[in-house]
Order: C-alpha cells, then sequence, then structure tokens
C-alpha cells in the first residue's frame, strides 16, 4: 500500500512538471541586422496548464547553465503566456519600443552558424531543446526564426506575441494588410504591402507597378523575395523592391498579386497583397488629316475615359513624331496637332499610323483613292502646261496627234492607278481576262477537232468524191 501511494504521487508530480509547467522556445532572434551584440533575444511560452516562474529555469546554451534574471512585466508567466528573455535589456527595449511583455535577461552569446538551446527547469529537467541553423534564414536581414504550428519559418519578429492564430487581411480597397490577434484580441504590427499603378490600361500597353514594403518599426523593406502573379498566366521574381512592367496583350480584368518573402528558406510569404487592373481596347484614333496647308493631324478619343497618349508615336514612313508626356484625351473628345509642331507635309499625311510607347500598333489612317486620283491628275494638268518664256529656237515641232496621244496617257495612268488601288477593279479585269484566255484556248481547241475529224466508217474511199449530175426532164 505504502509503494502504491509513492507512485501515485510520483505520477502526480511528473504530470505537474510536464504538463501544467513547461516552458517551450518559440522565436529565435540570434542574428540581428547590423551589430547584433548585446541584441539577441529568445522568447519562450508557457505551454502548461498553469502559471509557472520562469526565474526558476536555466537556459543551457555553449555548454552553459545560464540564469534567468526578472526584469520587467511579471516573473509568473501565465499558461499560454509568453516571456522573452534578453541578453540585454536595455538594447533589447530599444530595438523594440512598443514591448510591453514579460521580459528577462540572461548572459548567453547566440551563435550566428547555429547551435541548440536549452530550456531546463528547477532540478535541470529539459523541457525544451531546439537547435537552429543559418541556412534555415534570419541572418542578419531583421528577420526571426518563429514556431508558427509546430513549423519553424522566417519571419518579422513578434517578440511576447502569439502568431499561430493571426488572421492576414489584404483589403481590396487600399491594398494594405490587417492583422488581428485572436487570442488577445489586440492590433499587432505586421509587414504591410502596398502597390501603387493605374487600374485602367489600354490592351498591348505598359502596367507600371511600384511596391512599399513597411517592416514592424516603421522601416522601409528593399530586399527579399518578391514574387509578382500578374493574371494573365505570367509571373515574375525579384530580390529587390523595384519597378515592375507589364504589358497586357488582351483586354480583361485581372488581378495582380504579390507575395514577399523575407529570405529563400522561408515558405510562407511574410506579406501578401492584391491589385486590380481593368484592360480595355484602344480607344483612341486618326479621326482626319488635312494634306493642303497646315497639314494637321486629328486625334478622337472615341471611348467613355479619359485617354493618356504621352509617349505614344505618330509614324508617316521614315518620319516620326512622339506625342509628349502626359498628353491628355477627354472622352469624346478631339485633339489637333498642327503640321509645324510634328513636320509631317501633305505627301506623309496619305500613309500615317498611331503606334502605342511598346511598338504595338494602335491605329493606321492610309490615304483613300480620291486623293491618288488628284495626284494622277495634277501630273496630268502639270504636264499640259507649256511655258510662256520659251526662247524661238526651243521650239520643237509635235506632231498632231501628240496631245491626243498624252492625254491619252495620261488617262490610262488615272485609270490604271484606280485598279491598282482599287480591289474591286482588280477583281473585275481578273476576271476579264480569265475569260477571254478560256475562249481563245476554247476556239484553238474546235479548230483542231474539226480538221483531224476521221472519214466516216462503212463508206468506200473511191466514192467519197462522187458528183451528183441533174438532168433535164427532156432527157428523161
Amino acid at each position: 500500500m505504502l509503494v502504491k501511494k509513492f507512485l501515485i504521487l510520483f505520477v502526480l508530480i511528473f504530470i505537474a512538471n510536464t504538463s501544467f509547467a513547461n516552458f517551450e522556445i518559440t522565436e529565435i532572434a540570434y542574428d540581428i541586422s547590423g551589430s547584433d551584440s548585446g541584441r539577441e533575444w529568445i522568447e519562450v511560452k508557457n505551454i502548461g496548464g498553469d502559471k509557472d516562474d520562469l526565474s526558476v529555469y536555466k537556459l543551457f546554451e555553449a555548454e552553459t547553465n545560464h540564469g534567468i534574471v526578472f526584469v520587467s512585466g511579471s516573473t509568473v508567466v501565465d499558461a499560454g503566456g509568453f516571456a522573452v528573455i534578453a541578453d540585454n535589456p536595455d538594447k533589447f527595449r530599444a530595438d523594440n519600443p512598443f514591448f510591453a511583455g514579460n521580459l528577462f535577461n540572461s548572459s548567453f552569446s547566440l551563435s550566428n552558424e547555429g547551435e541548440t538551446l536549452v530550456i531546463k527547469n528547477s532540478d535541470l529537467s529539459i523541457s525544451d531543446s531546439v537547435t537552429y541553423f543559418s541556412k534555415q534564414g534570419a541572418s542578419g536581414d531583421g528577420n526571426s526564426l518563429q514556431k508558427i504550428n509546430s513549423i519553424w519559418v522566417v519571419s518579422a519578429p513578434t517578440p511576447g506575441f502569439e502568431v499561430s492564430s493571426i488572421n492576414t487581411v489584404a483589403s481590396q480597397d487600399d491594398n494594405k494588410e490587417i492583422l488581428t490577434d485572436n487570442t488577445k484580441g489586440q492590433m499587432v504590427k505586421k509587414i504591410t504591402t502596398t502597390i501603387s499603378g493605374s487600374n485602367f490600361i489600354f490592351s498591348k500597353t505598359e502596367a507600371n507597378l511600384s511596391i512599399n514594403v513597411i517592416g514592424l518599426s516603421g522601416e522601409n523593406i528593399t530586399s527579399g523575395r518578391f514574387i509578382w502573379n500578374f493574371g494573365d498566366g505570367t509571373t515574375l521574381q525579384n530580390k529587390t523592391n523595384q519597378k515592375v512592367s507589364h504589358i497586357y496583350k488582351y483586354a480583361g480584368d485581372y488581378v495582380v498579386a504579390l507575395d514577399y518573402y523575407a529570405n529563400d528558406y522561408n515558405n510562407i510569404p511574410d506579406s501578401s497583397v492584391r491589385f486590380n487592373i481593368s484592360v480595355i481596347d484602344s480607344s483612341v484614333v486618326i479621326n482626319r488629316v488635312e494634306s493642303e496647308g497646315d497639314n494637321f493631324t486629328e486625334l478622337y478619343n472615341k471611348g467613355s475615359k479619359e485617354a493618356n497618349i504621352g509617349r505614344w508615336v505618330l509614324v508617316a514612313d521614315d518620319k516620326r513624331f512622339t506625342i509628349p508626356e502626359n498628353t491628355i484625351i477627354s472622352a469624346g473628345k478631339k485633339i489637333i496637332f498642327s503640321g509645324d509642331t510634328t513636320q509631317f507635309t501633305g505627301e506623309d499625311l496619305t500613309n500615317l499610323q498611331l503606334l502605342f510607347p511598346t511598338g504595338f500598333l494602335a491605329f493606321s489612317f492610309l490615304g483613300n483613292i480620291e486623293n491618288k486620283i488628284q495626284k494622277v491628275a495634277q501630273k496630268r494638268e502639270s504636264a499640259q502646261v507649256v511655258s510662256k518664256d520659251y526662247k524661238k529656237s526651243e521650239i520643237v515641232p509635235i506632231a498632231k496627234d501628240s496631245t491626243t496621244t498624252a492625254t491619252t496617257s495620261l488617262d490610262s495612268a488615272l485609270v490604271a492607278s484606280v485598279a491598282n488601288t482599287n480591289p474591286f477593279y482588280q477583281r473585275t479585269w481578273f476576271y476579264i481576262s480569265l475569260v477571254f484566255i478560256i475562249a481563245l484556248i476554247g476556239s484553238f481547241a474546235f479548230l483542231f477537232s474539226v480538221k483531224q475529224k476521221p472519214p466516216l466508217e462503212g463508206i468506200n474511199e473511191d466514192l467519197m468524191g462522187f458528183e451528183i449530175i441533174e438532168k433535164e426532164d427532156s432527157e428523161i
């Protein structure tokens, strides 16, 4: 009976030590960015079922059992509560001015390459043991190793806070992250990411996007792993928070997703954000040109939104005019570029193109048939003009039908010009020529067949040359 009582007492003590008063290591800041001397710290959590005094525990590191000394907050940590063990409490407060939890001091120096850390209770029994390596991450990049859902990951430091129950919600309105700690009902500081750019662009133009990543202390984060998904099947990965450009070739409503990772070893993004872009086809056209006088070009925005056509290019054969930055055409409105501005001539305006800054074609304006006919007519008139300042010795006799011939040639050139520029005339001449060729071939075939026709069968060849002679009635 006495033995049984001792066994029951031993079980109760064992359960009390293992289930109700255990601390585990949940976060390690072993390599603070910059000089980390005295700035290293460890976060522990009371996973037992009752509160416990952390000051009676030991931190075993570098083959030494370091004492844990109470500094601020409470020496007794509630069940499920957190505490931070810092190498230098003053430096820790300087790095984490918002910290208001349980703070303890211990003399240690964490290896930047990795080592084993052990929390021991008052009888030096092991409460928790963790081995970390620098290849896991958080090596001088401003992050720490954190145990989230039993998995060690790299993330921005959160000393004294529960991170396993944080919900991250990406706001569609301002692209900012709202982070709520469900356990404590408090707002928790977290890395936030924003994307800025135009939510409306034309297809085949560039979508220019810039990002801003803010750390826990309000610092700008410029390095890490930035993975873009542009929503059209294309992705991009950068090592810095540089601006990105992307060309959407087709109209549609796209969602751009950006995941930020503090380093290459983390499989869970430290921050995520989304950005909506509406892509439509261009509504800007070359409405009309004036090839006489000022030689102006008129552009018309037939869409329902204003269009920024800055850096678009007007091309006329070998001449180019780049439209100045931030040139705006309001919805349903027109703008005119003078020939003095573009340096285009009337000849240039017969074949004009509008290009996007990316080089894709936005609109093509070709000179019409009437313009070409007018040019031919002008050549005809110039051929009939005789200079009044001629000398008698320069007079050359002209045949009577030379004027008619010249006129006929110009008329033929005019018709040929129209035929060469009008698909209807081209098809008509083609069919007429085809019918003529078929008729000619048919005629030759018929003549050949008649000439080669064989003699009638069953008739003696000697009778083929007979002659019928009619006799008069008196001879009968």
